[in-house]
């Protein structure tokens, strides 16, 4: 936050991708910022930019206002006149450029900035983890920390201090620089004169110290910063507001420590707070404080009284009895009309139900701010929701809720009172009840509801892979599915397939019901037999124009049908709306397939939407669209032509068809952070598995499965060689991308073919390989082939080849292993690859460097560990982590991770396991380490996996310190994310061959989340981080 002079407030509202205003008689407006994220906009008006995750601001004098727009990388300037444009950062996520221009310098997630009185801007580089200052003559330079994560320097030049996570800054009158160091639990100051130390926080986290001498004090979390006309310093730290006054003694200014939210009008100190992120102070002391994770910002008065200033509350939640296309929604998932025209939207964020009249008037029609489950028999509005996402209404006007989080359908009656209709079994999520009352049953995580004519109401119950009934009796039974995940029963009873994740469903007058699920829309007739309506099941985009069941739909949702006997589908992946004929010709009705927010105003076809989830028509032939992550409902008219796009024609360069088995969908334009995963997906009914290399944005979003292809079981061949395989897949990802993360190669059938993911299109490169790697430097590929009999000696049926990316012959390097993986220096000079030992059918190989452009071999390393993650060549650096193991038959087993200079023939010991071999079923194995990664934005950091057998342990070592740190977590493959702010890895099960789920661990201590649960002998077997 900042104030001007006038006494305007200046809000980085982050999650909206805006700046906003609030003036001295509050009244608030858009400062910055279109509400789309990404980067445009620069050299036009604020409010027309694209913004991405802007987290500060500050005004200088003059009336600019500076913005950390974090995801961008960027620090942008609007002047006075609303003009914006980029002040620092290339919007390239790195760190370079000290000494030169700013606009050209690499900055890595901005967050904090502070400005002094020569108009000097200083900027928590947070993830760089150093303190850069900006002179008002454009010159970029490092002020504070030697970007290496730690705590060290105090006494000492700033320059060659550590600094763990620094998030916020703040400047008194002398020239100190205040820093929030948030994962060393304390304040630094940095005098003008350059030297730092600690202010406050005695570096134990927690809440302990309030009377004392601040640097005896615990902070548990620090993160804005600001000091007032007397010095005082005001520090955001966890739930509270925290002082130091300039003689160094620390007190509670605001909060009680605990959430959520309370104390409005009385004491500061008695008040609750929720993540506070920032502080401000105006001129005549009052404090403002961005109370996060209450959705408001709070102000503090001289005597100590608190309030709110702005915010309702929620996040985007307002407008509630005035125009619906005025108000804010929070994730809408799921639309209905009633017979009197009006729309109910689940918004699912905000745990309520919404109503727009036919005059456009929206309210709260159920739920409350607070997710939960209360209320029944009382009045809708005063009851909790929790994760509502379905929605129904029968002719009698009673609304049917699909309360997911509370595993229960809720019915509002016409005088908007709710209860419980089905699901009342405890409240938890499971399957019972069949044959009995609705309310006793049990359901998992219901998401669809609908009726048909008799009244009867069907329920997609997702977790429970079934279709649920219940009649006008309320009694419950199961339509369709055996509570079996997959794809299976075609032809005969519906009780007896297989779903795969149901979702919606809709059911046509003549009561013939329609269920989405992953990939497909099943129909389930009246007698109860159940086939295929629509898509193959392949995860793509496919088939306008012909049969539906030929289809490709990604990830399927909401349903509605028209009195002709259309149906319609939000193809939430695919973001677009698909039109189904009563005669079976599937077409797109709305959407061009990009994601995003655009063409209003113009035909359906054109415009853009962000994951579609739920459609409703009225009578009039009017559509409405749940556009999930627009936050809007948006409308097509009847009078929109139906239109069938065509697959763009590849360009030249890309104009070689590829094999006939290749499925792409394109990724377009994306910017930030990304995470590409495997998973393989057995395919019986084809004698075939499914691979599929699935895009998601590393902060979180939807996934894509951008690439999927299908490969054959077993090996076979000459030589008993594999001809294709599970292998085809290349089991280590990240060795397949081009620098700029725009292409991928895959070996598909034995041929070498690359992905572009911008575009979908493959171009096969003539040549047949296996294992292949693209090469740093962006100009080769290397991989691996096999000879032809009368070449091969003992030992050498295979050679690694490497082929111009732009084109030309593929030469012969070296023999190789059969199994094997390549890995490649920065410079693409050289690789790194196990060899066979000359006429040796019995001896292990052994991995060794070698020029690529003469195959002269340069180290050769014995006992590397197994498999395709041994090693990691350290960008800009000459020196490869690689992991070795000596066990068995010696006397003192070695594991570790050495790196190694192999120009220099040096070497260093990097993690070292000073333990035993562990005995396993009668033989002896090494503690194994594997995948060595350092990390891309954190000097000296290397992460890496300690095995024992099915036993993962996940630790960081900084190798110049010494400090080895284990994580919480368990992790079978691990990698970093691009920006070195979270640990991305795959978990496997015991008796797994390969991983069981993908998950992403943050190391600013908000936890995990899991991407991807392999379901139904589904297997996920790499990862790989991308930035773009």
């Amino acid at each position: 936050m900042a104030l001007d002079p006038a006494g305007n407030l200046y809000i980085a509202d982050t999650a909206d991708h805006r700046i906003r205003k609030v003036t001295p008689g509050g009244t608030i407006s858009t400062y910055a910022g279109s509400g789309n994220f990404g980067f445009s906009g620069d050299g036009g008006p604020a409010t027309a930019a694209e913004l991405n995750f802007p987290r500060d601001v500050a005004l200088d004098p003059a009336g600019n206002l500076y913005i950390a727009d974090s995801g961008n990388s960027r620090i942008r300037k609007v002047s006075p006149g609303g003009t914006i444009s980029t002040y620092a950062g290339s919007g390239s996520r790195g760190f370079s450029g000290d000494g030169g221009p700013a606009a050209a310098a690499q900055l890595n997630n901005p967050v904090g900035m502070a400005l002094d009185p020569a108009g000097n801007l200083y900027i928590a580089d947070i993830t760089n983890n150093r303190i850069r200052k900006v002179t008002s003559g454009g010159t970029i330079s490092t002020y504070a920390g030697s970007g290496s994560f730690g705590f060290s320097g105090d006494g000492g030049p700033a320059t060659d201090a550590q600094l763990g996570v620094p998030v916020g800054v703040a400047l008194d009158p002398a020239g100190n620089l205040y820093i929030a160091d948030h994962d060393n639990g304390r304040i630094r100051k940095v005098t003008s004169g350059g030297t730092i130390s600690t202010y406050a926080g005695s570096g134990s986290r927690g809440l302990s110290g309030d009377g004392g001498p601040a640097t005896a004090a615990q902070l548990y979390s620090p993160h804005g910063v600001a000091l007032d006309t007397a010095g005082n310093l005001y520090i955001a730290d966890s739930n509270r507001i925290r002082k130091v006054t300039p003689g160094g003694t620390i007190s509670t200014y605001a909060g009680t420590g605990t959430g959520p939210f309370s104390g409005d009008g009385g004491p500061a100190t008695a008040a609750q707070l929720s993540s506070p992120a920032g502080v401000a102070l105006d001129l005549t002391g009052n404090l403002y404080i961005a109370d996060d994770g209450n959705y408001r910002i709070r102000k503090v008065t001289p005597g100590g009284t608190i309030s709110t200033y702005a915010g309702g509350g929620s996040s985007n939640f307002s407008g509630d009895g005035g125009p619906a296309t005025a108000a804010q929604l929070n994730v809408p998932v799921g639309v209905a009309l009633d017979p009197a025209g009006n729309l109910y939207i689940a918004d699912q964020g905000n745990s309520r139900i919404r109503k727009v009249t036919p005059g456009g008037t929206i309210s709260t029609y159920a739920g409350t701010d607070t997710p939960g489950f209360s209320g029944d028999g009382g009045p809708a509005t005063a009851a909790q929701l929790n994760v509502p996402v379905g929605v129904a209404v029968d002719p009698a006007g009673n609304l049917y809720i699909a309360d997911s989080g509370s595993s229960r359908i809720r019915k509002v009656g016409p005088g908007g009172t709710i209860s419980t209709y089905a699901g009342g079994g405890g409240g938890t999520p499971g399957f019972l009840g069949d044959g009995g009352p609705a309310t006793a049953a049990y359901l998992n995580n219901p998401v669809g509801v609908t009726l048909d004519p008799a009244g009867n109401l069907y329920i997609a119950d997702l977790g429970n892979a079934r279709v649920r009934k219940v009649t006008p009796g309320g009694t419950i039974s199961t339509y369709a599915g055996s509570g079996s995940f997959g794809f299976s029963g075609d032809g005969g009873p519906a009780t007896a397939a297989q779903l795969n994740g149901p979702w919606g469903v809709a059911v046509d007058p003549a009561g013939i019901l329609y269920i989405a699920e992953s990939g497909r829309i099943r129909k389930v007739t009246t007698g109860g037999t159940i086939s295929t309506y629509a898509g193959s099941g392949n995860f793509r985009f496919a088939g306008d124009g012909g049969p539906a069941t030929a289809a490709e739909l990604n990830f399927p949702r909401g349903m509605g049908l028209d009195p002709a006997g259309n149906l319609y589908i939000a193809d939430k992946d695919n973001a677009r709306i698909r039109k189904v004929t009563s005669g079976g010709t599937i077409s797109t009705y709305a959407g061009s397939g990009s994601r995003g927010f655009l063409g209003d105003g113009g035909p359906a076809t054109a415009a853009r939407f962000r994951e579609p989830s739920g459609v409703a028509l009225d009578p009039a032939g009017n559509l409405y669209i749940a556009d999930t992550y627009n936050n809007r409902i948006r409308k097509v008219t009847p009078t929109v032509a139906v239109s069938t796009t065509p697959a763009p024609t590849a360009p030249a360069s890309l104009a070689a068809a590829p094999p006939p088995n290749i499925r792409t969908t394109p990724l377009g334009q994306v910017t930030g952070n990304w995470l590409f995963y495997g998973v393989q997906i057995p395919r019986p009914e084809r004698d075939r598995i499914e691979i599929q290399i699935i895009a998601v944005p590393a902060s979180g979003g939807a996934a894509t499965i951008v690439v999927a292809f299908d490969a054959a079981t077993a090996r076979g061949g000459a030589n008993g060689v594999f001809t294709v395989g599970i292998f085809d897949s290349a089991p280590y990802l990240r060795r397949q991308f081009s620098p700029d993360g725009r292409r991928m190669v895959f070996s598909i059938g034995g041929e070498l073919v690359v992905i572009d993911f911008v575009t979908g299109q493959a171009k096969p490169l003539g040549v047949r390989g296996f294992y292949p790697s693209w090469s740093r430097d962006g100009s080769q590929i290397a991989f691996v082939f096999e000879k032809p009999v009368a070449d091969a000696g003992a030992n050498r049926s295979h050679a690694i080849g490497v082929v111009p990316v732009a084109g030309g012959s593929p030469r012969e390097l070296v023999a190789s292993s059969q199994d094997t993986s390549v890995e490649w220096s920065p410079d693409g000079s050289r690789i790194l690859s196990p060899i066979p030992v000359v006429d040796c059918v019995d001896c292990p190989p052994v991995h060794a460097t070698m020029e690529v452009t003469t195959g002269r071999i340069g180290m050769r390393f014995a006992f590397v560990s197994g498999g395709p993650s041994y090693s990691h060549w350290r960008t800009g650096s000459p020196e490869l982590a690689i992991a070795i193991e000596v066990c068995g038959e010696i006397a003192t087993p070695v594991s570790r991770i050495v790196g190694i200079d192999e120009r220099t023939r040096s070497e260093r010991i990097l993690v070292d396991v000073a333990e035993p071999c562990p005995e396993r079923d009668g033989r002896l194995e090494a503690v194994q380490l594997r995948d060595p990664r350092w990390n891309p934005a954190v000097a000296d950091e290397l992460l890496y996996v300690m095995a024992r057998g099915n036993d993962f342990e996940t630790h960081v070592v900084n190798i110049a310190t010494g400090k080895d740190t284990r994580l919480p977590i368990s992790a079978y493959e691990a990698t970093w994310t691009r920006d070195g702010s979270a640990v991305a890895y795959l978990v496997k099960d015991p008796g797994s061959s390969f991983g069981s789920a993908v998950r992403v661990w943050k190391r600013d201590g908000s936890g995990e989340t899991e991407i991807r649960r392999a379901t139904g002998g589904e297997a996920v077997f790499s990862i790989a981080s991308v930035s773009y």
